[in-house]
């Protein structure tokens, strides 16, 4: 009696052992794997006007997306806003880039990349210059704040310098700090009240006050371009690193508020690549052209792919008979493509559902920092708006 006891004592333990130690197992199961992609409801889309493409060099948006800032071959400047009400058209000189404010009421047009012509000119709501300036060395880079009761730009250029310039009324002021090397991106923080900005030769990525004082900066590849980009959801920034030589093969990430690299990514350094991290900074949609060879002959073959913000690979879609062209990502991880016969949206999980048909297929397109507006370039010569309802 007394060798029986304890042994049945014994199995009980060890029963309820073994009992404890498989739901642990479970817990852990449970919380530690990467949680569920629940993007919510599968969002709609219509194209509510077109323009004429013809001629057609770039596009952009204000911060906020309600305006549309086109720039022609001729230079001739072009603001719409969301119902395709053109506000004014006029030509600047030499100009073949543009920004819009976030109210819309001025637009700062230039010439990129060219050292002979450094003048930055202002435009109001009307088209009317409001003022020039020129800037040490030639613009590289430009972005508009989303500023209540003024227009705030930010501007790079070659020379190393970061400008900030500030229109309010009848007052015009600017300030400028030293950069690490050439600017070759600057983009407001989702507050307008920081700056981030990489470089090249030194290259870094800093981001900083509105006064110039850095809050942190990073070294980071020696050859390569840094274009950040910061993000309208979240105090993430993203930035793509594009070699300076051929042969090489790029890369982006996530950096946390405070400078703190993510996972990260590789990135194609062709100049069809398109890169669109989501507002929100959890995701990174990647559209790209892949060369496909058979008998001798080289065929394109464009893809899209969505990563999560650890840099792994969700899913990629896109073949010979049916490429795929990115549109834009939304919050939460939507990507919009546009397929042969129309726009689809594809949820992070990677299912795909049809939902706008268009009359030409999309050549390319320009999307809202919020991706629930773009601006689609067709085969059929037509620029077309993009509304999309999450």
């Amino acid at each position: 009696m007394l060798r029986t006891n304890p042994t049945l004592r014994s199995l009980a333990v060890l029963a309820i052992l073994l009992a404890i130690c498989c739901a642990g197992m479970a817990f852990m199961r449970a919380n530690l794997r990467k949680p569920a992609m629940t993007a919510g409801r599968t969002p709609s889309a219509r194209v509510l006007w077109e323009i004429s493409a013809s001629g057609m060099r770039e596009v952009s948006f204000s911060p906020s997306g309600r305006f549309v800032c086109t720039v022609a071959g001729n230079s001739q400047i072009s603001c719409y806003d969301l119902s395709g009400t053109r506000k004014f058209a006029t030509v600047v000189s030499g100009a073949d880039s543009a920004v819009v404010s976030g109210d819309g009421n001025c637009v700062l047009a230039y010439s990129r990349l060219n050292r002979l012509d450094t003048h930055l000119t202002f435009l109001d709501e009307h088209g009317k210059s409001l003022w020039q300036m020129k800037t040490s060395g030639a613009v590289w880079s430009a972005d508009a704040a989303d500023a209540e009761g003024e227009a705030c730009f930010a501007v790079g250029t070659g020379a190393r310098y970061v400008y900030l310039i500030n229109i309010q009324g009848a007052s015009r002021r600017y300030r400028r700090w030293r950069a690490p090397g050439a600017v070759c991106s600057v983009s407001f923080s989702r507050d307008g009240e920081e700056l981030c900005y990489g470089t090249w030769q030194r290259s870094s990525v800093s981001r900083s006050d509105l006064a110039g004082h850095k809050e942190w900066e990073l070294d980071v590849g020696s050859a390569d371009l840094h274009h950040v980009q910061s993000l309208l959801y979240s105090d993430r920034m993203f930035v793509r690193a594009t070699p300076n030589r051929s042969g090489a093969e790029g890369e982006g990430w996530f950096t946390d508020a405070d400078g703190t690299p993510a996972g990260r990514l590789p990135l194609s350094a062709g100049s069809k690549t398109c890169v669109l991290p989501s507002p929100d900074g959890l995701y990174v949609c990647a559209g790209y052209t892949e060369s496909i060879r058979h008998s001798a002959k080289t065929t394109p073959e464009k893809h899209v792919a969505l990563y999560d913000c650890d840099g792994d690979r969700l899913w990629d879609k896109g073949s010979l008979l049916f490429p795929y062209t990115a549109i834009s990502i939304l919050q939460g991880g939507y990507v919009l493509v546009a397929g042969k016969n129309g726009i689809l949206a594809i949820s992070p999980a990677g299912e795909a559902k049809q939902i706008c048909k268009l009359p030409a297929g999309v050549m390319g397109a320009i999307s809202s920092r919020d991706g629930l507006r773009a601006m689609l370039f067709c085969a059929d010569g037509r620029l077309r708006f993009l509304q999309v309802s999450p």
